[in-house]
């Protein structure tokens, strides 16, 4: 006898329905003849040769000597396995060939910035700021940071960073003329952020996919100091600019 949790782990494994499973078992069983599975399955006898044509064409039983016989448990498992890995691969062909297009109408519909006149706002406090560096991270794919005189709130911006997830792929140049300590480096390549570092970085800049500009001005050198930042919303204009940092970055030999 088989018990109902064993028959369903059968169903799952090989997608089929209730009449295709007790079918098997009894073709496996060595039930020879349509009368015969319908007899052992409890089939109706008038639906049974469907179902056994169905198993056919699945390739799990074939048609011998006026009956039907199951090919090797081992040959039709193997076979139920290619056949997922064959489903697997068609659906991640869809999906990548999809990707492109979906993107641009999710990113058409969600990006205010896309669909009204770009619009700015003026932070100046960091946990304000912190909340929008944090939202304009979420949901995008790719992210890029020059880095100057923000490194004074790296910590704060990384706990940020830490919430994320997924991710965006982010690169970064980070200024010369602030020490970046080599484990810093190391945690920030952990996180999946690209580094370089460069004596050309004069103001603090990231730019997301997703249409945000964040531009920093200090108010002076004082490390007290509170940022003050301005946050811009304009799609086409962030696209832009990521093209171009990307291509400095591609390009960037200097170091410090």
């Amino acid at each position: 006898m088989m018990s109902d949790r064993e028959l369903d782990a059968i169903r799952s494994f090989f997608s089929l329905n209730l009449y295709e499973a007790k079918a098997l078992i009894a073709v496996l069983r060595g039930a020879g003849d349509a009368k015969e599975v319908s007899r052992v399955a409890g089939i109706p006898y008038q639906r049974v040769y469907d179902v056994l044509r169905s198993l056919v064409a699945k390739g799990y039983i074939f048609e011998a000597e006026g009956g039907y016989r199951a090919y090797p448990p081992s040959v039709i498992i193997d076979r139920r396995i290619a056949e997922v890995r064959e489903e697997y691969h068609r659906k991640i062909s869809r999906v990548l060939g999809m990707r492109d297009e979906v993107k641009q109408v999710l990113e058409r519909i969600s990006s205010p910035a896309s669909v009204s006149t770009p619009s700015y706002q003026i932070l100046r406090e960091l946990p304000e700021i912190l909340s929008a560096f944090i939202a304009s991270l979420r949901g995008a794919g790719e992210a890029f940071m020059l880095i100057r005189k923000a490194l004074r709130f790296r910590e704060a911006f990384k706990e940020a960073l830490l919430t994320i997830e997924p991710r965006p792929r982010i690169r970064s140049v980070v200024s010369c003329n602030e020490h970046l300590e080599e484990a810093e480096e190391e945690l920030a390549r952990s996180l999946g952020i690209g580094v370089k570092r460069s004596w050309g970085v004069a103001i603090d800049l990231m730019v997301t996919d997703t249409g945000y500009l964040f531009i920093g001005f200090p108010k002076s050198e004082d490390l007290f100091s509170k940022p003050l930042v301005i946050v811009v919303r304009d799609i086409d204009a962030a696209r832009a600019a990521l093209k171009e940092l990307n291509e400095y970055y591609e390009g960037l030999r200097e170091s410090c």
